[in-house]
């Protein structure tokens, strides 16, 4: 005992030592990483016990309903969950606490309409595709989990950019052991595959997403207007318009490959997509624990000055070689050699993960200077690309081709945000 109240009086020694707000950095940080360490644990743990209740085909079909899930979900946020990002630094306290509470009713709503027009619009595309998927119970289930993704999402976006790492990381844990553990447990009782699989993260998610709309504070608010909700669907209509684009076309592999009718195909390169995912999460959480420092840093001086950016970089360089290290053992324990096929894909698809966490970082300076039109802009140019190159090198290369799309899309992006960026005279 006398030991460890040492040991905690050297630690509260050395961050008192620390320059004002870089401590609460530090340990949000390490919240914010730890969420995406636990994160990728339980998915190490829990992705064989998968694999040996799903068949290639239901990874095929997870794969079809998740990027089915992520051009929909575009329609659900519309954008509003960046101009909350914006526009809180601004507001006082409770004027903040309404904005949120504003975005997050309208969101609700607006989701219940959604899923209404969305419902007929793929039953549909169903009808004229003639896919050996089922709709019912698939496609209701999928925006059970759209309407409480919306409200987890806002809540998450408020706990980060707040630095409350310890609820964000609460949070992220409890909804990815919630996902898990109902869907291993709906999977392994009535054997029903993807969809229990599906159904398992739909429960879960309502569950925290109730949690987390009670557990708000509502002091200082009133009733709900819908003046914020208006200027925000404004202000980010060019980026929503973009972003649109931008989710369907990483999304459109999958599309494309299910019309193939080889399930079992495309399940195993959903695996190797999943795998590098977890790369490209972890790199992404990194960003995230960073993210409030760069508006502070990337407000008052240029990018290449700010050495949490210069940090931030060398740190997810690290994590990529430790994943090219230890890639073929990763493949091997998490699949149990049912998948190591997989292992092409995912060694391609992990160069992402240098990438797309530098060009999130690059954004926040765009976001401050207002130049939403410009970040649109080139997403939908990269979009455009990947768009382009997944029907090119799919027809030819198959699953390699379109995994060869994601990296050299997302490369010229980067080259282009770069040279925007070297264009401003505080960039």
């Amino acid at each position: 005992m006398r030991y460890l109240n040492k040991m905690v009086k050297i630690k509260d020694s050395i961050l008192n030592l620390l320059p004002s707000g870089l401590a609460t950095m530090i340990l949000n940080s390490g919240y914010f990483f730890a969420t995406s360490v636990v994160g990728m644990l339980i998915s190490f743990v829990s992705f064989p016990l998968f694999v040996v209740l799903l068949s290639k085909e239901d990874f095929g079909i997870l794969a079809f309903f998740t990027a089915m899930n992520n051009i929909i979900a575009q329609f659900s946020i519309l954008s509003l969950t960046n101009y909350y990002i914006v526009r809180s630094r601004e507001l006082p306290a409770p004027e903040k606490r309404q904005l949120l509470l504003n975005l997050m009713l309208f969101n609700f709503f607006w989701n219940l309409l959604l899923t209404a027009v969305g419902m007929v619009i793929v039953y549909l595309y169903f009808l004229t595709s003639a896919t050996s998927i089922e709709y019912f119970p698939n496609v209701p289930i999928i925006f059970i989990i759209l309407i409480s993704n919306g409200i987890i999402t806002f809540r998450l976006v408020d706990f980060r950019i707040e630095g409350r790492g310890k609820f964000f990381f609460f949070t992220e844990v409890a909804q990815v052991i919630g996902n898990v553990f109902f869907a291993l447990l709906i999977v392994w009782i009535f054997k029903s595959g993807a969809t229990g699989k599906l159904l398992g993260i739909a429960i879960s998610n309502s569950i925290i997403a109730i949690t987390l709309w009670f557990s708000m504070s509502r002091e200082g608010t009133t009733r709900f207007s819908v003046s914020e909700v208006k200027r925000g669907l404004k202000e980010m209509m060019p980026l929503t318009l973009a972003s649109f684009l931008h989710s369907t076309a990483p999304s459109a592999d999958v599309i494309i490959l299910e019309r193939l009718n080889n399930l079992s195909g495309l399940g195993v390169y959903n695996v190797g997509k999943q795998v590098a995912t977890f790369v490209i999460t972890a790199c992404t959480s990194v960003f995230q624990a960073f993210e409030p420092k760069f508006y502070e840093d990337f407000r008052n001086e240029p990018i290449r000055k700010s050495k949490n950016f210069r940090f931030f970089i060398l740190t997810i360089l690290i994590v990529v070689a430790l994943y090219f290290i230890f890639s073929d053992l990763i493949i091997q324990v998490l699949t149990l050699g049912k998948f190591k096929d997989s292992l092409e894909y995912s060694n391609i698809l992990v160069f992402q993960a240098m990438v797309l966490p530098v060009i999130q970082a690059i954004q926040v300076k765009f976001y401050i200077l207002r130049k939403v039109k410009l970040i649109a802009l080139i997403n939908l140019f990269g979009s455009l690309v990947l768009l382009g190159l997944v029907f090119v090198l799919t027809s030819s290369m198959i699953y390699v081709g379109a995994a060869i799309a994601f990296v050299v899309s997302a490369l010229i992006q980067l080259i282009l945000i770069l040279f925007s960026l070297i264009r401003q005279k505080n960039g």
